[in-house]
């Protein structure tokens, strides 16, 4: 049995799949299986997976329905053996010694679970990091104050919005008995799935690393990806995200501490795209659209009802403290305002340069 499961969910990213394979087959570390799930590609996706395990006998490849990346990491969890699991994305790649970085440094620390910095490529790559110092954090006595300082921080880290630690699956090494599969996402989740399963498993480790100078995983942004596509059904895959959530983070208080604060950067991204892509519906449409979004809002938010506003912009206290207030109205207001502005300095600026 091998000691890492690598699990790929795979959707339609044949440019870029044989690159993320040929990585991680190339690791230094060699104590692995490859768990292929092609979810549902229609393009040369599933082909490339099937070649590629008929020359490498650590890889297995699971067909199925497109359902989603977390549909298709659940697949692949079920399906694997390995002590640990991680999780690369299909169009991403990883520098040869990212695994034998991680599982030597899980091993020396015991640890349950290692976080690590990544490369944002672009023009030029960016260094990411998580927002909480590297190090080890012994999370099994939480009231001593490094350990309290990491578990207030891990879903926001004091500025709005930064998170403690990046819930991407794929920057992260994962003790697999923390990942309970009775533990899996609503399959109505899209935005924030990695969420839905990371945050519920810190809140189980014991041990967790930091390794934010490890930047072996590059990851490609891209702008059509699902993560940053219009979706009109944004809140009520965010009210499944966000109770989901609530609920799985009951037993660890100081982590839920942080949630009304990624609960309004979910639904500020939502707000955002629905006015953007709704600006010509009615205004009754507008509202009821918000008002489904303050629902959400309602079942989240802190008890005392208090939100540190020093920790945000003056553009996004402005915006939010309409939203938590419910001033729907206001609101829409204060985005038409806004993008009238825009517009006018767009043609403006166009005037100076014709």
């Amino acid at each position: 049995m091998a000691e890492l499961s690598v699990i790929v969910p795979i959707h339609n990213t044949e440019p870029y799949l044989l690159q993320c394979l040929k990585s991680i087959l190339e690791q230094t570390y060699r104590d692995f299986e490859l768990i292929l799930v092609d979810d549902g590609s229609d393009d040369g996706c599933p082909v490339i997976c099937d070649r590629a395990a008929e020359k490498d006998r650590r890889i297995r490849v699971i067909h199925q329905a497109a359902g989603g990346a977390s549909a298709a990491r659940e697949a692949g969890l079920r399906a694997a053996s390995g002590e640990f699991v991680t999780f690369p994305d299909s169009d991403d790649w990883l520098d040869p010694p990212m695994f034998e970085t991680l599982m030597t440094a899980i091993r020396e620390n015991g640890a349950d679970l290692a976080a690590v910095g990544f490369l944002q490529e672009g023009p030029e790559p960016l260094p990411r990091g998580n927002g909480i110092a590297s190090g080890l954090y012994n999370l099994e006595r939480p009231a001593e104050e490094k350990a309290n300082n990491f578990l207030q921080k891990t879903l926001y880290n004091g500025t709005f919005y930064e998170p403690g630690i990046i819930p991407s699956l794929w920057s992260k090494v994962i003790r697999r008995k923390l990942l309970d599969p009775e533990g899996a996402p609503n399959p109505l989740i899209r935005m924030g799935d990695d969420a839905a399963r990371l945050y519920p498993a810190l809140a189980k480790a014991k041990h967790v690393l930091v390794m934010n100078e490890a930047r072996h995983y590059h990851y490609r942004y891209l702008p059509t990806s699902q993560a940053n596509a219009y979706d009109p059904r944004y809140f009520e895959r965010a009210d499944a995200l966000l109770r989901g959530l609530d609920k799985a983070l009951q037993q660890a208080p100081e982590i839920r501490s942080g949630l009304p604060y990624y609960a309004l950067f979910i639904l500020e991204l939502g707000m955002d795209q629905y006015l953007f892509h709704a600006r010509r519906n009615s205004k009754a449409e507008k509202e009821a659209a918000l008002n489904q979004a303050f629902t959400v809002w309602e079942a989240i938010r802190p008890a005392d009802g208090a939100i540190r506003w020093e920790e945000f912009s003056p553009a996004q206290t402005e915006k939010l403290r309409l939203f938590t207030e419910g001033e729907t109205g206001k609101l829409i207001s204060l985005y038409a305002k806004h993008h009238f502005s825009a517009t006018i300095r767009a043609v403006l600026h166009r005037g100076r340069t014709e």
